[in-house]
C-alpha cells in the first residue's frame, strides 16, 4: 500500500498580514471624517460672521448696501466714456487694513470693470491708488501704489493688456471726503480708473 504525503502550509507566527482592504478602509474614513470635521468648523465660522455682521463688522468699510449701486461693465464704460473716469470705493474695491491684498468682495466688480476695458481695447487707463489720511504720508503713498499695483494686476490676469494700463498714487493727496468720520475715510480709500 503506498502512501500518500501530504505537504501540510502551517502560518507561521509574525508572517501573515492584514488584507490591504481592512488598514486602507479605516485610513480612508478617518480622511472623510477629518475633512467633514474641518469643512463644518469653517461654515460654522462662515455661519456665524454672517449671521452676527455687527459682531465681526469692519468699522472701516461702510455698508454696500446704502445707496452703492451695483457696477456693469456697461455702467463702467458708460462712466469712462462721459467723465473719462470711475472711481472705485472702499465699497466695491476692498483691501485688508494696511494691506494691499485684494478682498474676495472686490472681484465682481473688477471683473465688470476688466470686461469693461475689454469691450473697449482702444482705451488706456491710469490705475491711480488712494488712502485716507491715517498714517503718515510717505507710507500712504507706498501702500496707494501697492493697491493700484493689485487692481493693476487683477485686470491683467482678466485679460487686459498690460500694456494699456499704468499705475500711479495720489496716496492720501486729493481726498474726496473728511477724513474726520469712518465714512469720509472709507470714500477716501479708493482706485480710480482713468482715461489716459
Amino acid at each position: 500500500m503506498a502512501t500518500e504525503k501530504v505537504k501540510v502550509y502551517e502560518e507561521q507566527p509574525g508572517k501573515k498580514g492584514l488584507p490591504i482592504w481592512a488598514w486602507l478602509l479605516p485610513l480612508l474614513l478617518l480622511l472623510a471624517l477629518a475633512a467633514w470635521w474641518f469643512s463644518r468648523s469653517h461654515n460654522t465660522e462662515t455661519a456665524a460672521t454672517t449671521a452676527s455682521p455687527s459682531a465681526m463688522a469692519d468699522t472701516t468699510k461702510p455698508d454696500a448696501s446704502t445707496g452703492t449701486q451695483t457696477l456693469t461693465a456697461a455702467s463702467i464704460g458708460d462712466s469712462i466714456r462721459k467723465d473719462g473716469r470711475i472711481s472705485l470705493d472702499d465699497t466695491q474695491v476692498h483691501f485688508a487694513t494696511a494691506s494691499a491684498a485684494l478682498a474676495g468682495d472686490s472681484q465682481a466688480v473688477l471683473d465688470q470693470a476688466a470686461q469693461a476695458l475689454k469691450d473697449n481695447g482702444g482705451w488706456k487707463m491710469k490705475v491711480v491708488g488712494f488712502t485716507d489720511s491715517t498714517g503718515n504720508s510717505a507710507s500712504n503713498a507706498q501702500l496707494a501704489q501697492q493697491r493700484a499695483q493689485s487692481v493693476m494686476a487683477y485686470l491683467s490676469a482678466h485679460g487686459v493688456d498690460a500694456g494699456r494700463l499704468r499705475v500711479e498714487a495720489e496716496g492720501q493727496q486729493k481726498p474726496v471726503a473728511s477724513n474726520d468720520s469712518d465714512k469720509g475715510r472709507a470714500l477716501n480709500r479708493r482706485v480710480e480708473l482713468i482715461k489716459d
